[in-house]
């Protein structure tokens, strides 16, 4: 088994829990619960990556720089 991330639990506008973390610079990892589930064969959960913000991804660019010698 691999560990990729954390998740940290969350509460969004509609007052529905989410979980959200971060997998390394760059990209944000999302877990909701499936509003769409209709039957058993339906996902429980339903998993997304998303582009981190820019914030985030000068951030990653500052640790990746070479470094002079």
């Amino acid at each position: 088994m691999i560990k990729l991330c954390g998740l940290w639990r969350k509460e969004g506008k509609d007052g529905e829990p989410f979980y959200s973390g971060k997998l390394g610079y760059g990209v944000n990892v999302l877990l909701f619960k499936n509003k769409y589930k209709k039957a058993d064969k339906d996902p429980d959960l339903v998993l997304y990556l998303a582009e981190a913000e820019k914030k985030d991804k000068v951030k990653a660019e500052e640790k990746t720089e070479e470094v002079p010698f």
